[in-house]
């Protein structure tokens, strides 16, 4: 357990569960929060009905994203305390915003929690950067071979996103109605919100473009099919025709029949490859 506190008019991180109780700003533990409710005078029915709204209690949570996951950081706003609970997102992480917050000298309650959703809104920041990096170098791929596994791996990661940036806002939204949050800090996190929906919005526009590129390949090998099949038909037909075993063909007979229908299947697929090259289809 971590306890931002003010003890002695000093801002200090305590380990200490009776400094906590007494003094504690804000108190996060990476176990279950069930196992300090009676200790900390939480009602428990807060925590085990994940109840919205209780008396002048707010209890959300933010997603944090870390390793490619997202991890659920419960945030409960009571009797003038911010208490927090996770189990995947290291302490460090805590640590470096109470750190932060004894740095500036923050100790209004609402500066506290501004800083709690100000390192969440960076972090998300800084993922959904690495993730337009990510996107850069697949458009240069991209009209060069098929990478459908990596475009809906990217697209999924995006939309774990979308959805942590919409639950800030949401509670950033819930908490700017009780209390006095900056102005800049909720700017901050709509601008997020539109940031990610145009990534999508260009994802998608990528996945599209993918579908496009792989379309014209099919419709070029096919185009290619068929003109080769519009030159052997007519071929095919004239050879057919001098395959049926009827008795009585009058040019069978002729010393200068066979190279004359050499010669005539050979200007046809000439003329042909002229007017398909003159069409540009080839």
């Amino acid at each position: 357990m971590l306890a931002l506190c003010f003890i002695n008019g000093e801002l200090k991180i305590s380990k200490n569960i009776s400094d906590a109780k007494n003094y504690g700003l804000w108190i996060h533990t990476g176990r279950d929060i069930r196992n300090f409710c009676k200790i900390l005078s939480i009602p428990k029915d807060i925590v085990d009905k994940e109840l919205k709204s209780y008396r002048s209690a707010i209890y959300s949570f933010l997603l944090v994203p870390f390793n490619g996951y997202l991890h659920k950081l419960h945030i409960l706003l009571l009797n003038g305390k911010i208490y927090s609970w996770d189990l995947e997102i290291p302490e460090d992480y805590i640590r470096n915003i109470m750190e932060y917050c004894i740095t500036n000298d923050f100790r209004q309650l609402n500066l506290v929690l501004e800083t709690i959703i100000s390192y969440t809104v960076e972090k998300l920041y800084s993922t959904l950067e690495s993730l337009t990096l990510e996107i850069d170098k697949f458009e240069e791929v991209i009209a060069q071979k098929p990478e459908l596994r990596r475009l809906h791996r990217i697209l999924s990661k995006a939309r774990r996103l979308r959805k942590a940036i919409f639950q800030i806002n949401s509670f950033t939204s819930r908490i700017a109605l009780g209390r006095k949050v900056s102005e800049q800090l909720v700017d901050d996190v709509r601008r997020l919100l539109d940031h990610a929906d145009r990534l999508l919005e260009r994802i998608t526009m990528l996945t599209q473009f993918h579908y496009m590129v792989l379309s014209d390949r099919v419709n070029n090998v096919v185009q290619k099919l068929t003109i080769i099949s519009a030159i052997f038909l007519p071929l095919t037909l004239i050879a057919s025709i001098y395959g049926m075993n009827f008795r009585y063909m009058p040019e069978l007979g002729h010393p200068l029949a066979y190279p004359a229908v050499l010669i005539v299947m050979a200007s046809i697929a000439v003329g042909q490859l002229i007017y398909f090259k003159r069409k540009k289809w080839i």
